[in-house]
């Protein structure tokens, strides 16, 4: 998303993307294919096709995007499943993660995508 974001008018190929971001092909392409599918990002088929951002940068924060591949930002399992403690109701640590992972969240999504990579591209 981030090399996306330098290049807004530019269809960049998976192949790039992944030289650029030094990761596998296939790993590339499922995760500009589920920023695709959330509507972050158009695709293009074809000899000058690949891949380019479709929403401003400030419009998108970190926190959606890490929502979007690995679920609700928490702290430990007892937030999300309260049958991985017994105690859930009346423990003090987890009330305090709790507030935590609102505090993270927030702050998370308090940033853009914008605000990371903005030395490289024009307002």
């Amino acid at each position: 998303m981030l090399e996306l974001a330098k290049q807004p008018d530019r269809f960049v190929s998976a192949s790039e993307l992944s030289c650029r971001a030094d990761i596998g092909w296939a790993f590339t392409r499922a995760i500009v294919r589920k920023l695709a599918a959330c509507g972050w990002v158009e695709s293009r088929e074809g000899r000058s096709g690949g891949f380019r951002i479709k929403i401003s940068p400030r419009e998108l924060s970190v926190g959606e995007v890490i929502k979007a591949f690995q679920g609700p930002i928490r702290l430990s399992g007892c937030l999300s499943n309260k049958l991985v403690c017994q105690r859930h109701r009346s423990c003090p640590v987890r009330r305090q993660l709790q507030k935590l992972s609102k505090k993270l969240e927030d702050e998370l999504n308090r940033f853009t995508l914008r605000d990371i990579v903005g030395a490289y591209i024009e307002d």
